[in-house]
């Protein structure tokens, strides 16, 4: 019996320690594993208020930079419109054109007319039925523009050495051959006939050259070819002095 209870005493002691010892190792696990979360988020909101300042400094900075660049801009804007309001106005320099009674002439109708009322003001027009006039004109300084044809232009670009050059072509060199009468159906019927043209010289003597020839025709033997102005031949077809002439839009 005192064995017994000696017996009973050890274990309980036992017993005891061992709680004591279980009691002593879970409590700083609990203490850490509480203490952890409470760490983290300590750690999270002080990293969080630490950085918060820099984003907004940084964001400030961004937004800043647009209105700076505007700024900027505008005041570039401001500069170029003061500098074009302070330009002297261009003076407008005085333009001798001489174009050919004609196709040339028909084409430069809306800008004559234009000059007339004053919207080209500085343009002055010489209206001439004679090539010969514009390119001594060209030639000596009289006119700054004329309307001539291809081959001629041609000719006084090589004359003056490239002192006057092409600038445009304006019409198509559109030419008919007209007839008083009804005999003319195809080119082999101007054989023994005399033809009354304009252009001695120039494309229109080239054109109805070429085209004699290319149907078996020789000019000046076939074919008589009568060079006259364009508002001569016009004033003799319509009085029927001719029956045969071969003349250029509008004519």
């Amino acid at each position: 019996m005192k064995h017994s209870k000696k017996f009973l005493a050890l274990l309980l002691a036992a017993v005891m320690v061992l709680a004591l010892a279980g009691c002593g190792t879970s409590t700083p696990s609990t203490e850490a594993t509480t203490e952890a979360p409470v760490s983290s988020s300590e750690a999270a909101a002080s990293s969080a208020e630490t950085s918060a300042p820099a984003t907004t400094e940084k964001t400030e900075d961004t937004t800043a930079a647009p209105d700076t660049t505007a700024s900027e801009a505008e005041t570039s804007t401001e500069e170029a419109s003061s500098a074009d309001t302070s330009e002297a106005p261009v003076e407008k320099v005085d333009i001798n054109v001489g174009v050919l009674k004609g196709p040339t002439g028909m084409g430069a109708i809306k800008m004559m007319d234009d000059a007339e009322n004053g919207v080209f003001e500085n343009y002055h027009f010489t209206l001439t039925p004679e090539v010969t006039d514009i390119v001594a004109r060209l030639s000596n300084g009289d006119l700054d523009i004329g309307a001539l044809p291809t081959n001629v232009a041609a000719n006084l670009y090589n004359k003056t050495s490239g002192g006057v050059e092409i600038i445009a072509i304006n019409c198509l060199g559109v030419l008919y051959i007209l007839e008083n009468g009804d005999s003319v159906k195809s080119m082999d019927d101007l054989k023994g006939r005399t033809l009354y043209c304009n252009g001695q010289g120039s494309n229109p003597e080239y054109t109805i050259n070429y085209l004699l020839k290319q149907h078996g025709l020789t000019p000046g033997e076939d074919v008589e070819v009568v060079f006259e102005d364009a508002s001569v031949i016009t004033t003799k077809m319509i009085a029927g002095e001719i029956d045969l002439c071969m003349l250029p839009v509008p004519a």
